[in-house]
């Protein structure tokens, strides 16, 4: 029996798992690849509110600046 020398083709590289050739690798890989897109997803979230903020801001002074009759009352 020899010893694992860290090929590819040998049982003991990280790309195998108990489960079988490849499961570890597609285990990161889908671990690492659901991370990015929950991070991508609250970054897209996080720009959208901002850009909503700064929608509704251009709009309450647009209506503050052609209502001059009433002013800044609210």
């Amino acid at each position: 029996m020899r010893e694992n020398d860290g090929g590819d083709d040998s049982p003991g590289h990280p790309i195998y798992d108990a489960d079988g050739p490849g499961e570890g690798l597609r285990t990161r890989q889908e671990t690492r690849n659901n991370e990015a897109f929950a991070q991508e997803e609250l970054q897209g979230l996080m720009l959208a509110a901002r850009i909503r903020m700064i929608a509704i801001s251009i709009i309450v002074a647009w209506q503050a600046l052609i209502t001059s009759d009433s002013g800044l009352v609210f």
